[in-house]
């Protein structure tokens, strides 16, 4: 198969050159697997509290693709967070498979961004 580029980086069309067919994919389509809400507050909770992981998760289901309302922010600004191996435990946990497909993470002015 051969990759037919549209310029679009959300969709690429397959050329089956064997019996001259295409098909097309969503390369940005979920997996079988959905987003494990209580396991990633669960988580988040024992790094941040109650109340920040709550406003993290609600955040993120906002933006979830399979809700039908949008947030108007594109991120979510963490409190600022003195100890290292707490800020480093919270982007583990947003690279992990529990967080990954709805967050990223970077850091601005000493404090952690939350990407939808």
């Amino acid at each position: 198969a051969t990759i037919i580029g549209d310029g679009n980086p959300k969709k690429r069309k397959l050329d089956e050159s064997a019996d001259g067919s295409t098909a097309t994919t969503n390369a940005t389509e979920k997996s079988s697997t959905t987003t494990d809400w209580d396991s990633g507050k669960a988580e988040l909770t024992k790094l941040l509290g109650e109340e920040t992981s709550q406003e993290v998760i609600s955040f993120l289901q906002s933006n979830d693709e399979t809700s039908n309302t949008k947030a108007d922010k594109k991120f979510y600004t963490l409190p600022l967070i003195t100890e290292k191996q707490i800020r480093r435990s919270i982007h583990v946990l947003i690279k992990s498979p529990v967080l990954s497909s709805v967050a990223r993470a970077d850091n601005h002015d000493g404090r952690i961004r939350i990407w939808h």
